[in-house]
């Protein structure tokens, strides 16, 4: 098997990450200490479900207030907290759905019809709203509990981890599907706080997640949900360059215009998640670049009256504001086209918004390599709410030069140094030269492969193949946001029923299917918004007040109601589909990876973000399926996405090639699945054919 260059090249890699493990601390970046703060406010603005999900998907949940002395606790703040009305009309609180047995409402208050509680500040009275309107919101963070019973290591760590479940919708004793775990003990805060903890115990000690393993002692918590995305590390690692996919190169676009509306506030956390910052305008010059773009832009005005661009905080010593402007109560700055002139406007307005991405500075000051190296990483924090001097938390690093362009780009940058030459990223390590910057975000995540390769299957838990189960049913009650929400997370979408075959289909099925209707009142499927030229109403239905379908068991006929109300659903799975147009190798791969975002608030062809790629075979099933996929094609073969690189060949999603008998030194580099000989045949890559795209996980 070592003979194998694929896997000669794994190892190779595999053991300077070891070399890597060496300077890494053992606690994976994710790790924030236990003593978290219990209560977290967010000025965004989102309906109860979303902030629901925010909070849970980040902290614990929205706040539970038990009684009148928590309850004074909130007295200044305002928002969503975690009460709702089931469907027995009884208030229970989010976290475990317990019922709330402590409630302070306002007079008048709670309105028969309205399901969620929310409360302003400087009160400590709570009102009724619609789920479905926009409120600031609460998240609690409880982060450690002391659990009161006898029980043995094995018995208590199976206890927490099946608490609560991170995937609501599936049990907690599912894979890697827990939120908590036996408690880590990483610093002198942590052993003192869970000490605190422990003196309530009713045994003499409380056990911690600390075990003898594999010759070692190891937290058994090795980065929750990390775990879930390293299975393929190995699979990554036979065709990942020596620097990270992530690496994009140091000549970036210098301004990202947005045209979807956000507050100041998520547009700011956009452009700084994905990007730099809410765009900087330093001079008139600069000014004049923007003439055209129009929205948020990084001013804004601090508590002390004080304008401020986002960017470092630093006070905006230029402005350039119409006349009028700005108004007092307005706090942050946007811009119209055709225009040089800023406006202010409420934060928590929406308009499109500006990002800038600076990914190159020259630092004119003199240290040592090591200085250099912790002034770059000491810039910006990456996470806000800790230092950058934080584990893994620095947005910047010492510069990595992997192309022609950047080497150019950072000539041009040195060009302006004090010093003869300037340091770069570049560091003998491990008895070979290594880039300090390798793979960016991926290096964070990577610190337990050792311990990983204990225990992972070698087969990757993530890839089950193309032909999967068309249609999923789930025996759970949820709105049709959430159910919407729960199938595009882990299939595809809400069912869609283009015709009365697929219709009877169903016949046995029922709950949410994919159609609404829009505010225009037209019917449409969730996926891809189309419009439904096929339906099969029940006699009397839709009624005009309710705007989502459902279907009844042992019926073809379809339903309306409330999207706020709770049923079964029905999720589709597509994972595979035939594209009837001709074009290029690259082209096809373009056009795929346009199918759909991955995170639906940034285009398809942001980077990475593509939940769609040419298809890759995998299994002898995968073959036979795409196969007979591929028949209905108008070409004689179609384009998957096997692709000799640098010297061999890979799927361009990252899957292990399993083929043993394709040429070593081919002389066209794209394989076609030919649908008249049912063989794969290596193509120009500039020939134009129909292609397959299949969805990722």
């Amino acid at each position: 098997v070592y003979g194998n260059p694929p896997v000669k090249n794994m190892m190779k890699k595999i053991c300077i990450l070891v070399a890597l493990l060496l300077v890494l601390p053992p606690v994976c970046e994710l790790y924030v200490g236990l003593r978290r703060q219990a209560f977290i406010y967010n000025s965004g603005y989102k309906n109860w479900h979303d902030a629901q999900a925010t909070c849970r998907r980040y902290y614990t949940d929205l706040v539970t207030i038990s009684d009148e002395v928590e309850n004074q606790d909130f007295f200044n703040d305002r928002g969503w907290i975690g009460l709702y009305k089931d469907e027995n009309c009884q208030w229970r609180w989010s976290r475990r759905n317990e019922i709330a047995n402590f409630t302070s409402w306002k007079d008048g208050e709670p309105r028969s019809n309205e399901l969620c509680a929310f409360k302003h500040d400087k009160t400590d009275k709570w009102e009724s709203d619609s789920c479905y309107s926009g409120h600031s919101y609460m998240c609690s963070d409880e982060s450690l509990i002391l659990v009161k019973e006898n029980k043995t290591w094995e018995e208590a760590l199976n206890h927490c981890r099946s608490l609560e479940a991170e995937d609501q919708s599936l049990p907690a004793t599912a894979y890697q599907n827990h939120r908590y775990d036996l408690v880590t003990l990483v610093t002198d805060d942590d052993y003192n706080y869970a000490l605190k903890k422990a003196r309530g115990a009713t045994t003499v000690g409380v056990w911690t997640g600390l075990r003898f393993l594999a010759d070692e002692w190891v937290w058994i918590t090795v980065c929750l949900r990390m775990m879930k995305k390293i299975c393929i590390l190995v699979a990554l690692l036979l065709v990942l360059p020596p620097v990270c996919e992530l690496y994009v190169g140091l000549r970036r676009q210098a301004f990202i215009y947005y045209s979807g509306y956000k507050n100041w506030h998520d547009a700011q956390a956009t452009c700084r998640r994905y990007y730099t910052d809410l765009v900087t305008i330093s001079d008139e010059e600069e000014n004049q670049d923007f003439f055209s773009g129009w929205g948020w832009i990084g001013l804004y005005k601090d508590e002390n009256s004080q304008w401020r661009w986002s960017r470092r905080n630093e006070i905006a010593n230029f402005t350039s504001w119409k006349d009028g402007e700005p108004r007092s109560n307005e706090l942050c700055a946007f811009k119209h086209d055709k225009t040089d002139k800023w406006e202010s406007d409420s934060c928590y307005s929406g308009h499109s918004y500006m990002c800038s991405d600076e990914s190159l500075i020259l630092v004119k000051e003199n240290k040592t390599w090591e200085e250099a190296l912790n002034h770059c990483r000491s810039l910006e924090a990456e996470d806000q709410s800790l230092p950058a001097t934080a584990y893994q938390n620095h947005r910047y690093d010492l510069v990595t030069l992997v192309t022609d362009d950047d080497y150019n780009y950072a000539l041009k940058k040195a060009r302006g140094a004090t010093a003869v030459g300037v340091w770069t990223g570049l560091r003998f390590l491990a008895d070979e030269w290594v880039w300090i910057t390798v793979c960016l975000r991926m290096m964070k995540k990577i610190c337990i492969l050792v311990a990983l390769l204990l225990v992972l299957p070698p087969v990757c838990e993530l890839y089950v193949g193309l032909r999967r189960e068309a249609f999923i049913y789930y025996y759970d009650f949820k709105n049709w946001y959430d159910a919407q929400a729960t199938c595009r997370r882990y299939y595809t979408d809400l069912v869609t029923i283009s015709d009365e075959e697929e219709n009877q289909d169903f016949f046995s099925g029922w709950g949410w299917i994919g159609l609404y209707k829009d505010e225009n009142s037209q019917w449409r499927w969730s996926r891809r918004n189309e419009i439904a030229n096929f339906t099969s109403w029940k006699d009397g239905e839709p009624q005009c007040d309710k705007r989502c379908a459902f279907k009844d068991p042992s019926t073809n006929k379809w339903e309306s109601d409330y999207c706020g109300k709770n049923h079964y659903f029905l999720c589709s799975d597509e994972s595979l589909v035939l594209v009837k147009e001709n074009k290029t190798w690259e082209e096809a791969l373009n056009h795929c990876r346009s199918l759909e975002a991955a995170n639906q608030s940034l285009p398809a062809t942001a980077y990475q973000n593509h939940r769609y790629d040419l298809v890759t075979l995998v299994t002898d099933d995968d073959y036979n399926y795409a196969l007979k996929k591929a028949r209905g094609a108008t070409t004689v073969g179609v384009w998957t996405g096997l692709r000799f690189l640098a010297d061999e060949w890979v799927w361009v999603g990252g899957e292990t090639v399993q083929m043993k008998d394709l040429p070593k030194c081919p002389t066209k580099n794209c394989v076609v699945l030919n649908n008249s000989t049912n063989f794969i045949k290596e193509q120009d890559c500039h020939e134009k054919r129909n292609f397959l795209c299949y969805r990722k996980f």
